[in-house]
């Protein structure tokens, strides 16, 4: 059996990247502020708990697994994560920059290369299949008449 290339091992480690780079600018800003943001507990509380939905929404939206709720549904979800995020909506131009800029890093550091290892990925699978499938009707052929 071939060896089976590095690609799904670089796919994974172009995306953690990826993953790193949207969210360093944003990460780096909520450090600086987390005296502001997590001075009392119930901001604390809120805080976390709008973060994980939101991670949780990211998540669903990179898989492609989010589908476009019905306009109530979306309302409500952006009245709730107000309310979560109360208290770093204050510092919104600031934060919104921040993910701009992991946005774009991802857009011009990793985006180009996880879509072409994908296709390094899908490439290699046809030919892998290729290969097997010329292998076995050679073996056929080669079976009954016993020449090379």
């Amino acid at each position: 059996m071939a060896k089976k290339p590095k690609l799904y091992l670089r796919l994974f480690l172009l995306q953690l990247a990826s993953l790193v780079a949207l969210a360093a600018p944003l990460a780096v800003v909520l450090i600086v502020n987390r005296a502001r943001y997590f001075t009392e507990t119930e901001a604390a509380v809120k805080l976390t708990t709008g973060a994980l939905i939101a991670v949780a929404l990211l998540l669903l939206s990179m898989a492609g697994k989010l589908r476009m709720p019905r306009r109530v549904v979306l309302i409500s979800l952006v009245v709730v994560m107000s309310w979560l995020l109360e208290a770093i909506l204050k510092d919104l131009f600031l934060l919104s920059s921040m993910v701009l800029i992991g946005v774009a890093l991802d857009s011009l550091l990793f985006e180009p290369f996880v879509k072409h290892t994908r296709e390094l990925i899908t490439l290699h699978r046809g030919a892998t299949v290729q290969a097997e499938a010329t292998a076995a009707a050679m073996c056929k052929a080669n079976a009954g008449s016993g020449r090379v």
